[in-house]
């Protein structure tokens, strides 16, 4: 009935597992389905279901940072949406899981935070893959009745918070949250915490993650200033105590208000593209834009509530 994966390439799906193994705590077992930036045909042993959506087995392999046969290994049934092929495609798949597997709710996890650029940021990160899902995941949520959420951790540590604008990102953020797009921030039960560690530990053993290594060490409880050389991360990192924090947000209503995102949903990869090149960059005057650490002082008032999610969809 859930989905959990990431919304990108690289460690997302790390962060989508804490909530998978929260669910499976509460009776749950998720099924994983990660977009990637891929072509279907790229993986090897994976088994291809409809349009861009493949199903992936410890056996699959593809190139480049590739986690989920690795998630698969771990017992869960796994899937992967290819970005790179037609949007028509992407949507096809969701629909696949939402008819064969009866899925109803979607998290999708992004860490680092480039899934909530606007589109008029001087710095916007690594944003396409997770612009082009955050499109196909949303037209979904409009034609199958999905409930859609981003969940978005290590928040603004993307290039350890030198590839995002920190003060386009914060007035962003406060936009979502004034326009009701925010549902609440999510931390897993210490008594899980153990389990989510030696998992992820697990995972980044087999492949580097620049995002899901911060994201394991400020959940294991490191704040401060350390040096990171991993994958395109070569600096010194600030972990502040909120960083161990999934942001949750409406997966549909976060794409409405991003430019990034509507482009893509009306162009996909032409449309993102052009959206880019042509995009008018919002100047901040000093002290205008609110700061991020004030932002998330506000986001951390609200609480998101697994369980209530979990009754919704299970009868007692």
């Amino acid at each position: 009935m859930i989905v959990v994966g990431g919304l990108g390439r690289g460690g997302d799906v790390g962060g989508g597992l804490v909530i998978g193994l929260h669910l499976m705590r509460l009776g749950v077992k998720p099924i994983v389905a990660s977009f990637l930036r891929c072509k279907t045909g790229s993986i090897v042993n994976g088994e291809n279901i409809t349009g861009a959506l493949v199903r992936v087995t410890p056996r699959s392999y593809s190139s480049g940072r590739f986690f989920e046969p690795h998630v698969s290994g771990l017992g869960f049934e796994t899937y992967v949406l290819c970005v790179e092929e037609r949007k028509e495609d992407v949507v096809k798949g969701i629909e696949w899981l939402v008819r064969k597997r009866r899925v109803r709710v979607w998290f999708a996890t992004d860490l680092g935070g480039d899934s909530l650029v606007k589109g008029d940021e001087p710095l916007v990160g690594s944003y396409k893959t997770d612009m082009r899902a955050l499109a196909a995941l949303s037209e979904a949520i409009e034609k199958y009745g999905l409930k859609g959420f981003l969940a978005v951790g290590v928040l603004g540590l993307e290039g350890g918070g030198k590839e995002l604008s920190q003060a386009h990102l914060a007035n962003h953020v406060m936009e979502l949250y004034m326009d009701g797009a925010y549902r609440g921030y999510y931390v897993p039960p210490k008594n899980l915490v153990s389990s989510i560690m030696n998992m992820l530990s697990y995972l980044l053993g087999r492949q580097r993650s620049a995002m899901l290594t911060l994201y394991r060490d400020t959940l294991g409880g490191f704040v401060g200033r350390r040096r990171y050389d991993v994958v395109y991360l070569h600096d010194i990192v600030e972990i502040k105590p909120w960083h161990k924090v999934l942001f949750i947000f409406d997966a549909g209503m976060t794409c409405e208000r991003s430019i990034f995102c509507r482009k893509a949903r009306e162009g996909w990869s032409h449309g993102l593209r052009r959206a880019a090149r042509n995009r008018k960059i919002k100047r901040l005057k000093k002290g205008e834009a609110p700061k991020l650490d004030s932002v998330v002082e506000i986001l951390m008032r609200r609480p998101f509530h697994l369980e209530r999610i979990v009754k919704e969809l299970i009868p007692t």
